[in-house]
């Protein structure tokens, strides 16, 4: 058994209250961060310092990280902060770097407040609040990352784009709002390759407002695209 964990089980055996736990997480001499979440109990508040590496997940309520405004998680292998599912989660001056996933994920229906915390150099998306989450942020800066900065997705969500013009040269010159229909699909995949994911949104769909695209080319010849407005 871990020394973090016995010591939280005998604060437990001597009826310290959750709300009174504080762990201090050094990285710079060998301390885990991933560890130390892990075995945390609820509402507890853990004060990191050096260069830690994660990642780090996040599954029960009241966890607070704070960084002094001096340490860092990075991730080789997926996110560096995952919280899943937890509530009143607060990751408070620290910095997220090059995770090879997200930065931040927040999902299940999860919810963080990040104070002055910066997240850059992800592969993936900066901060990603997904399946009924919410996260807010208050002097935090989003920086530099490959995918997105921040990215909110809802259950049902539906993606389109305009389509390619099927002449060389055209490009786009008016849009006007209209009755017809788009293609839309479950994933940006599927609007990218025309997969079978694709169906035809109805005028009635109120998610999809319509907008006709004319193209305008080198020729005399126009052609007419549809693009769903969202």
């Amino acid at each position: 058994m871990s020394v973090l964990r016995v010591v939280v089980s005998l604060l437990m055996l001597a009826g310290v209250s959750a709300a009174e736990f504080n762990i201090a997480v050094d990285c710079a001499k060998g301390a885990s961060l991933p560890k130390a979440v892990a075995f945390a109990p609820p509402d507890t508040t853990i004060k990191v310092s050096g260069s830690c590496t994660g990642p780090v997940v996040i599954i029960r309520e009241g966890i607070k990280i704070d960084g002094g405004g001096t340490a860092s998680v990075s991730s080789l292998n997926g996110d560096g902060f995952t919280v899943n599912g937890a509530t009143r989660v607060a990751l408070n001056r620290i910095k997220v770097t090059q995770a090879t996933g997200n930065g931040v994920t927040v999902e299940n229906g999860a919810q963080v407040s990040l104070l002055n915390t910066t997240i850059s150099g992800a592969l993936g998306t900066g901060l990603e609040v997904t399946n009924h989450s919410s996260a807010t942020l208050q002097g935090a800066t989003v920086s530099g990352n490959a995918v997105f900065g921040i990215d909110v997705k809802v259950p049902g969500m539906l993606y389109a784009a305009v389509k390619r013009s099927p002449s060389i040269g055209c490009g786009i010159r008016k849009r006007r709002r209209s009755s017809g229909s788009a293609t839309v699909a479950e994933s940006p995949i599927a609007v990218i390759c025309g997969a079978s994911a694709d169906r035809r949104a109805s005028p009635s769909d109120r998610r999809s407002p319509r907008l006709d695209v004319t193209s305008e080319c080198s020729s005399s010849s126009t052609t007419r695209l549809s693009e769903l407005n969202r």
